[in-house]
């Protein structure tokens, strides 16, 4: 059995509440926790396109001594 990384696409949204004093408060809010943590608290909203853009073996490398 080899070992692949692959590394897939993928178009979706995501939602969550966000309390915030104006729009633009909650869009930074957004961003800032899609930057920091990702999606990790949000709920996926809808799926679009998707596909495996790269994959590749992973080679056993030497140790080195």
């Amino acid at each position: 059995m080899k070992t692949y990384r692959v590394t897939m696409w993928e178009e979706a949204t995501w939602e969550t509440n966000i309390q915030a004093n104006s729009e633009e408060e909650a869009r930074d809010k957004a961003m800032k926790m899609a930057c920091d943590t990702g999606f990790i608290d949000w709920e996926v909203g809808s799926h679009g396109d998707m596909n495996v853009i790269d994959c590749e073996e992973i080679k056993k490398q030497k140790e080195v001594a």
